[in-house]
């Protein structure tokens, strides 16, 4: 048995990503954890019907012989399947764009390219099998493709995201449904946090850069963090903002930046965390806000 899965919170990319890949393995179970963005969750209420998904609770991971992840290449974020999967003669693919980490799985085959999306990688693939796209497909690749790029904004964006595009326009994408889901409103909780975020923040200048580290404390978790962290950056302009935020036990680090001159994996590595340069997180629970907020202080050089 094939199996196809990205990591646990799944964005529009990861997303985008198991349904390109489909296309490539059409005899794969498209394997989805019940852990998804915010964004993703509103999709799925709408559009689940059209795509073939597979609850991970439904899967007798005993038979699963293959092993493909896309948007990832750690097994360690991709959910509790990881842990009942035999790894007796398992054979893993990894199809993936972040910067290859310690954690990482050893793969049998594996495209490690840096693209600013994922699917980016797998458009390609299926531009260079000739398979067709229905402009459903080419729909829900563009959510992927435009919110990891940040609608082509982001730093680690390629001419090759742009041309993946291209080709998405090429076969019906529709602009109005990317909008759709691509608009993040924030609700009154997720406000609250922003703005407490702007007020409890300390300014760096680092090599002439301008360098925030936010906090926040609460005892409920609330989703859409990584959200909050961007606005942070846009309605301040710093060149990078490092939001601190502790909520139900866990400590959660989410470093977002516009300049290339910041990478953000060597102080992530440290806390188990992964990403992009400009852009990454971690999950903490053996630390207090205050530690980890007192050691990203003293490492931002």
């Amino acid at each position: 048995m094939r199996v196809i899965m990205s990591h646990v919170n799944t964005d529009f990319d990861a997303l985008a990503c198991m349904i390109a890949a489909k296309k490539l393995y059409p005899d794969a179970a498209v394997v989805i954890t019940d852990k998804q963005a915010v964004a993703v969750k509103q999709y799925l209420a709408i559009y689940r019907y059209k795509l073939d998904l597979v609850p991970s609770h439904q899967i007798d991971w005993s038979q699963v012989k293959e092993l493909i992840l896309v948007d990832v290449a750690s097994l360690a974020k991709i959910g509790d399947g990881a842990n009942r999967l035999s790894r007796d003669n398992l054979r893993i693919t990894v199809i993936d764009h972040h910067p290859p980490q310690p954690g990482n799985v050893r793969a049998d085959e594996e495209t490690i390219e840096p693209v600013g999306a994922a699917v980016t990688l797998l458009i390609e693939k299926i531009q260079e099998r000739g398979l067709p796209i229905t402009p459903f497909e080419a729909t829900l690749f563009g959510l992927g493709l435009y919110s990891d790029t940040g609608y082509f904004s982001y730093a680690a964006t390629t001419p090759r995201d742009l041309r993946a595009a291209s080709f998405l326009m090429e076969n019906g994408m529709n602009l109005d449904i990317i909008r759709r889901f691509s608009e993040e409103v924030l609700h009154d909780q997720q406000k609250g946090i922003l703005h407490s975020l702007l007020v409890n923040c300390t300014e760096f200048i680092v090599e002439g850069l301008r360098i925030l580290v936010s906090t926040h404390q609460q005892p409920k978790f609330e989703g859409g963090l990584a959200t909050i962290t961007r606005k942070v950056l846009e309605t301040t302009g710093a060149d990078a903002v490092i939001a601190v935020v502790e909520m139900q036990k866990h400590v959660y680090l989410v470093c977002r930046a516009r300049s290339n001159r910041i990478h953000f994996q060597p102080l992530l590595a440290e806390w188990g965390g992964g990403g992009h340069p400009q852009a990454g997180s971690a999950s903490i629970k053996n630390a207090t806000l205050t530690q980890v907020f007192e050691h990203v202080c003293a490492n931002l050089e």
